[in-house]
């Protein structure tokens, strides 16, 4: 029972971090774009911000699967 609910556990990190990497991956665009000074730094602190949370994401699910295997022997 206890390994279940382990596991269960880690399955819930995996959907989290999945969910965080998916939602802030960045969406190719085609063509180019020229931009003010400002909207380029406001690009940037946005695309940093998503990277942050990509890599937040890629933990949060690389945990999850360290939860689960830890579930094997629970």
């Amino acid at each position: 029972m206890v390994s279940a609910m382990v596991n269960s556990i880690g399955l819930v990190f995996d959907i989290i971090g999945a969910m965080l990497i998916y939602f802030n991956s960045p969406i190719s665009e085609g063509g180019s774009f020229l931009y003010s000074s400002d909207e380029t730094a406001r690009r940037i602190k946005k695309a940093t911000k998503k990277n942050n949370l990509v890599k937040l994401g890629a933990g949060i699910l690389l945990v999850g699967f360290i939860i689960q295997i830890i579930s094997n022997w629970v």
